[in-house]
């Protein structure tokens, strides 16, 4: 299936030469950020904490328990009405994870990769008439359920799923296909049948899934990782519109080893030339006060370039 990416107003909401600074975001803000600020962990402190740092492009990960992941916050639909008294950003994505993430906490890394395995040997999976069966069908079924129960919310849902970590894929692009592919499908149709852009997260270097992840739907890729995956690579691969939010290197925050401020101008062409650049964001999320303090210095450094 072709993206849609326009009946959604994704082109309304990528920047443009001359219409101000670049949207910034986050992805995932580690509840250790909350504490180390002294603010409390819930939409309330995703606030005021993201507010204050001038974020335009507010994500938050929506999960079926606020415990579903270890390290941050996730938040139930039931909660979501609580930002029509906080008067967020005019982006929201939510942040949903996918059939593989869901299947390595639920079996463990090895089991869930099994049918990705069977796949590269040539082993067709097998089509039992009870869906929740299929490979991955159970875990579709999670993530279909948190999309269209948050419906009416956001301008996006983000589909997380680390297919590929460093330089690598986790399978090859036809395992990945003959498995995956079409649970990632039928995600994406859920989403534009709620009238939101459907993007998609991974680690890693996904240039190789890039052209099949737009046919299963997808508009774009949200926190891809800029040291295995340059925009320009992008939309080589993908597509000029293929939607972009992202960029910022995690050694940046991480290390706090900022570039020059001619390096700075230099990445921000990189990432902007070509349209389709929804806004900043780092790849790999900010997990404490400390990567929140090296945030704001990007943030300065990318102001002034």
């Amino acid at each position: 299936m072709a993206s849609r990416r326009g009946g959604y107003g994704g082109a309304a909401l990528t920047w443009a030469p001359g219409s101000g600074r670049l949207p910034r975001g986050e992805l995932w803000l580690y509840d250790r950020v909350f504490h180390d600020v002294g603010l409390p962990v819930g939409i309330a402190g995703q606030w005021r904490l993201r507010s204050a740092a001038g974020m335009d492009r507010w994500c938050l990960p929506i999960g079926e328990a606020p415990d579903a992941v270890p390290g941050y916050r996730s938040y139930r639909p039931e909660e979501l009405p609580m930002l029509r008294e906080l008067q967020p950003a005019p982006f929201l994505g939510l942040i949903v994870d996918g059939p593989l993430e869901r299947e390595i906490r639920r079996v463990g890394l090895t089991e869930a990769l099994a049918p990705l395995a069977a796949a590269r040997r040539g082993h067709a999976p097998a089509a039992p008439a009870a869906r929740g069966a299929q490979p991955f069908g159970a875990a579709t079924a999670a993530a279909l359920a948190l999309i269209r129960a948050t419906a009416g919310w956001g301008e996006a849902v983000i589909v997380a799923d680390d297919i590929a970590g460093g330089d690598r894929l986790l399978a090859s692009p036809r395992a990945l296909s003959r498995t995956l592919l079409p649970r990632y499908a039928e995600l994406a149709a859920a989403v534009h049948d709620t009238r939101r852009l459907a993007l998609f997260h991974s680690d890693g270097a996904l240039g190789e899934f890039l052209r099949p992840l737009r046919r299963a739907g997808f508009d774009g890729l949200a926190a891809y990782q800029p040291e295995a995956l340059s925009a320009p690579g992008i939309r080589a691969r993908a597509g000029a519109d293929c939607l972009r939010l992202g960029g910022i290197p995690a050694e940046w925050v991480r290390s706090g080893a900022l570039p020059s401020q001619t390096e700075v101008r230099a990445h921000l062409r990189s990432l902007t030339e070509g349209g389709g650049c929804l806004g900043l964001a780092t790849s790999c999320g900010i997990e404490d006060g400390a990567a929140w303090q090296r945030l704001m210095a990007c943030y300065a450094l990318l102001d002034g370039a």
